[in-house]
C-alpha cells in the first residue's frame, strides 16, 4: 500500500460571495391610455382604503438569511478545497501515518544539510530525546501531542561541543497550520524553547533550568510540508553558572531565515529539576 506524503498546504482562496435583492413589485395602479383627444377631469376620487402590500420579510432579515446561506455553502467548499491541496492529516501510529513517516524518513537522508552535517567531524548526532522511554515521550509535547507525520517529525539534533551550538532538522507536518498551509506561530515558539532550552542546559553546571524569557521576531512565514532547522548557539558574554544568554533561528528548507529569537535561561534555586542529561 502505498500512502501518498502529505503536501504542502500552500492555497490561496478567494470567493467573494455576493447577491442581488429583487426590489418589491410596485403596488401602484396601473394607468390605461386613452385615445386622444381625452377629457381632463378637474376633480379627484380618493379611495376609501389604501392598497395592501403584499407581506415581505424585513430586507435586513434576508440579509441575514442570505449570508448565512452562502456562508455556509463557501465555508464547506473551502474546507473541500484545502483537504484536497493540502493532503491528509494521519492521526498517529496508524499505519498511513508509519508509512507516510517512513517516507520522511527517506527524504531526510537525501537532504543537504543532513549530509554536510554528517560528514563534519566537529557534529554528533542524535534522536531528539533518544534517552527517554518511550512512556515518557508520550507525556511530552512534541514528542507526545505533537508526535507524528501531521506535526513534528524526524527531528534529529546535530551537538558541536566546540561552538556550543546545536541544529535541529525536523519535518514539519500540515496538522499544525495557523492559516492553510502556514505553520502556527506557537509552534515555532516552541521549537525554538525547546532548541535553545537544550543548549542551555548543556552550557550550565546544574544541567538543568527554565526559560526565565523568550523573545521572538518573525520574519517569513514557514510554509508547512517541508524539512526546516532550529539553530541555537550559547552566548558566553552574557551568561554565567546560573543562567545561559541563547540566541536562536528558523530557516526554512530553502535556507532563508524566517525566525529570530533571544532567550534567557536560569536554574532555580528552590526547586529540584531533573537533570536531563545527554541525548535529549
Amino acid at each position: 500500500m502505498t500512502t501518498a506524503m502529505p503536501r504542502l498546504r500552500g492555497v490561496r482562496l478567494s470567493s467573494p460571495l455576493s447577491y442581488i435583492l429583487r426590489r418589491p413589485a410596485s403596488t401602484s395602479p396601473l394607468r390605461l391610455a386613452v385615445p386622444f383627444p381625452a377629457t381632463r377631469s378637474l376633480t379627484t376620487t380618493s379611495s376609501s382604503s389604501p392598497a395592501r402590500k403584499p407581506a415581505q420579510w424585513p430586507r435586513h432579515f434576508r440579509s441575514i438569511l442570505y449570508a448565512i446561506i452562502f456562508g455556509l455553502f463557501g465555508y464547506h467548499s473551502i474546507d473541500r478545497i484545502v483537504d484536497q491541496f493540502a493532503g491528509p492529516v494521519y492521526q498517529p501510529d496508524t499505519p498511513e501515518d508509519q508509512e507516510a513517516q517512513r517516507q520522511i524518513r527517506e527524504q531526510f537522508d537525501k537532504l543537504n544539510i543532513v549530509k554536510e552535517l554528517r560528514e563534519n567531524p566537529e557534529f554528533v548526532e542524535w534522536e531528539a530525546y533518544g534517552n527517554f522511554s518511550p512512556e515518557e515521550k508520550r507525556k511530552r509535547l512534541t514528542t507526545g501531542g505533537l508526535r507524528g507525520s501531521r506535526a513534528l517529525s524526524s527531528q534529529r539534533v546535530f551537538w558541536n561541543e566546540k561552538d556550543k551550538t546545536a541544529i535541529s532538522v525536523l519535518f514539519l507536518g500540515n496538522g499544525i497550520d495557523g492559516w492553510p498551509g502556514v505553520v502556527h506561530g506557537g509552534a515555532l515558539a516552541i521549537l525554538l524553547d525547546e532548541g535553545m532550552g537544550r543548549v542551555a542546559l548543556r552550557c550550565v553546571p546544574a544541567r538543568t533550568g527554565l526559560t526565565a524569557n523568550l523573545n521572538i521576531d518573525y520574519r517569513k512565514p514557514v510554509l508547512s510540508g517541508q524539512f526546516c532547522t532550529v539553530t541555537a548557539k550559547y552566548v558566553p558574554e552574557k551568561s554565567n553558572d546560573r543562567k545561559a544568554a541563547i540566541k536562536g533561528e528558523i530557516r526554512d528548507s530553502m535556507g532563508r531565515l524566517c525566525t529570530e529569537a533571544s532567550a534567557l535561561f536560569v536554574v532555580p534555586r528552590t526547586l529540584t529539576l531533573r537533570k536531563l542529561g545527554d541525548g535529549f
